[in-house]
């Protein structure tokens, strides 16, 4: 069996015993999330997405303190820290409320304070 017909019929074929054998309960409902995913709908869990986007938020901001620390020293902090916070009021507090996609979304409250702490974070790494 090719993979395309496993993929619409949910079955595999055994080639040693020449016959074709049913997917487990398991593999059904892997089946039946493939499809639903493939569809564009739910295709990421909720909570992991908020968790990535927060690591992204953290390590966004500290990179780029961080990276300036390290080209300016204090100056670069003393720039890029205050700048990476206004950025992150600006962008959580009015630009996603407006512009945001409602699906993807999550708290603006909890995103600036990532923003912050990746800022918070990188100062602290400079200075010691």
């Amino acid at each position: 069996m090719c993979a395309r017909t496993l993929w619409i019929t949910g079955r595999t074929s055994s080639a040693k015993a020449g016959k074709t054998a049913e997917l487990e309960p398991v593999g059904r409902e892997t089946m039946r999330k493939t499809k639903l995913a493939s569809a564009g709908e739910n295709v990421i869990d909720p909570k992991f997405f908020n968790f990535v986007a927060q690591v992204a938020h953290f390590f966004a901001t500290y990179g780029i303190v961080l990276t300036a620390g390290k080209f300016w020293h204090w100056t670069g902090i003393a720039v890029a820290a205050p700048l990476c916070v206004a950025y992150a009021a600006v962008h959580e507090f009015w630009y996603d409320p407006r512009y945001e996609n409602p699906v993807t979304r999550g708290s603006d409250l909890e995103d600036f304070l990532f923003l912050v702490a990746g800022v918070t974070a990188a100062v602290v790494a400079y200075a010691i």
